[in-house]
């Protein structure tokens, strides 16, 4: 079963995306239970992130954009469950990427736009499930989530496999490690670094920002074929 959330303090609004959700996947024969809050803070009561795969998360409550930061508070509640904002405002459509979301759909397009949502439902859920395995220094093997790499980096003999709560050393040159890698989601931006593109929050001209404030540098020579791939794999989750 996919559990849904749907937060948005017009009620009307709310019980319409309640609506489409439900036809929908009642249409295309998915096991979905979907929940409906009022507000940011009814949503994040007693870890309530935890309980959904999936929140469709309105921006503004009150005139003021309270969902970007209910948003923030689901990212470190509940890492795995993935943000949709669902809102009237393209205003909004900068500040959000701030934030670990998936996409940003406007209101009216809701119906229109489901079927490319779960789409990359599945896609992401998939990625979720795939595993990176590797010899370290210690002549061990460890079993890695591909999501919780954000980079591998080469210095000298050893190349550093840094994730979100860990890092590991191997011996194993990058160019050998990104054989192993998914290719759909990992790419060299330098001779020294490998990036995983899902933890990218910025692009500059030579250097991407990770969503845990580090900074990578893009190298002339792979700048190029870099952003390309990077623009080739944002191109699938823009909606």
């Amino acid at each position: 079963m996919i559990k849904v959330a749907v937060c948005d303090d017009d009620e009307l609004q709310r019980k319409e995306a309640v609506a489409m959700l439900e036809q929908f996947a009642s249409s295309c024969r998915l096991d979905v239970c979907v929940t409906a809050f009022g507000s940011p803070e009814e949503f994040l009561a007693d870890g309530n992130p935890k309980r959904f795969d999936v929140v469709f998360m309105d921006i503004e409550f009150d005139g003021k954009p309270e969902g970007i930061d209910a948003v923030r508070r689901t990212n470190e509640l509940a890492p795995n469950c993935q943000v949709i904002y669902l809102t009237n405002y393209l205003q909004y459509s900068v500040d959000v990427y701030r934030t670990d979301h998936v996409w940003f759909v406007l209101k009216n397009q809701l119906k229109e736009r489901l079927p490319e949502v779960l789409e990359k439902f599945e896609r992401i859920e998939e990625t979720r499930r795939q595993f990176f395995v590797v010899s370290t220094r210690e002549n061990g093997l460890a079993k890695i989530p591909c999501k919780d790499i954000l980079y591998l980096e080469r210095q000298t003999r050893i190349s550093r496999i840094v994730c979100r709560t860990a890092e590991y050393e191997a011996s194993d040159k990058l160019s050998v490690l990104m054989e192993k890698l998914p290719q759909s989601i990992f790419a060299f931006c330098h001779s020294s670094f490998i990036v995983n593109m899902p933890s990218i929050v910025e692009l500059h001209d030579f250097e991407v920002v990770l969503d845990n404030g580090e900074h990578l540098p893009i190298s002339r020579r792979y700048a190029k074929p870099f952003r390309q791939r990077y623009f080739e794999w944002a191109d699938q989750w823009t909606v």
